[in-house]
């Protein structure tokens, strides 16, 4: 997965636009119990049910920030402008991508 930071104010403005970082995932599932603090469940947002609103997650394996200065502009990299959808969801790349 690759993070990109968005060209709103709620990006650093030397980020905005820029491909943060890389992170790969595990393939199986797991119960956030399992990885994460009682405390945490405290404040977690709590669905219908009372349990918590999100309860299972997969394993980040490995992750990349990259700190080089000037960081790579997202467009020269991938060739175009992401979808909004990738605003709040992955969108898969092509291999040229």
């Amino acid at each position: 997965m690759a993070f990109v930071g968005t060209l709103g104010e709620e990006t650093a403005p030397h980020e905005r636009g820029k491909l943060l970082g890389l992170a790969e995932f595990g393939r199986g599932k797991l119960h956030s119990r399992e990885v994460l603090p009682p405390e945490v469940f405290a404040s977690a947002a709590k669905g219908a049910n009372g349990d918590i609103k999100w309860p299972h997650a997969v394993v980040m394996t490995r992750a990349w920030k990259f700190t080089d200065v000037p960081l790579p502009v997202m467009t020269e990299v991938v060739g175009h402008q992401l979808s909004m959808a990738a605003m709040s969801n992955a969108v898969l790349l092509s291999p040229d991508e």
